[in-house]
């Protein structure tokens, strides 16, 4: 789910780079524009990654206690 979120995402930004002719811009004025645009793309799909982790590994970790205390008796605090 994540990797095709982020991806989706990376992908409609860099057809509307295209499409306003941002990237050619960047040719001429003499960047490379696969390095440009890699440094703006990669750090937010880092980003939310780790985020989704940690709030998935959250939701499992409170779940798991959850489920321990219904079905098990097991108390929070002992989980």
């Amino acid at each position: 789910m994540t990797s095709g979120r982020s991806g989706s995402a990376i992908t409609a930004e860099l057809g509307s780079m295209k499409l306003h002719e941002e990237i050619d811009a960047l040719t001429v004025m003499g960047l490379r524009p696969s390095r440009n645009i890699d440094c703006s793309a990669y750090p937010r799909a880092y980003i939310q990654c780790s985020a989704l982790t940690f709030i998935a590994d959250m939701s499992g970790i409170f779940g798991g206690m959850m489920m321990s205390w219904v079905y098990a008796g097991i108390n929070p605090r002992g989980f």
